[in-house]
């Protein structure tokens, strides 16, 4: 097993086989419901400070010119739609 967050990956790997067998297309659909789920249980997940900048450098960005983005729907049908 690898330490770090590779730790834990190869954990669910090995927990979840199968998930070596999605193509990857199948992948990022896991992936976006994992993240919807994820949207739901806010308690118990900690952004570090770092990553709270960036965030907020993100949202000035985009507040300064909102066409530079896309929504989420648009975003995960190009990206599903190209596997």
């Amino acid at each position: 097993m690898m330490s770090g967050s590779g730790k834990i990956r190869t954990m669910i790997i090995e927990a979840i086989p199968a998930i070596n067998e999605l193509t990857a297309s199948e992948k990022w659909i896991l992936m976006s419901e994992l993240w919807d789920s994820m949207a739901t249980q806010q308690d118990g997940i900690l952004v570090s400070d770092d990553h709270k900048l960036i965030l907020d450098q993100c949202l000035v960005d985009h507040a300064c010119d909102s066409s530079s983005g896309a929504s989420w729907t648009e975003a995960r049908s190009r990206i599903v739609g190209s596997a």
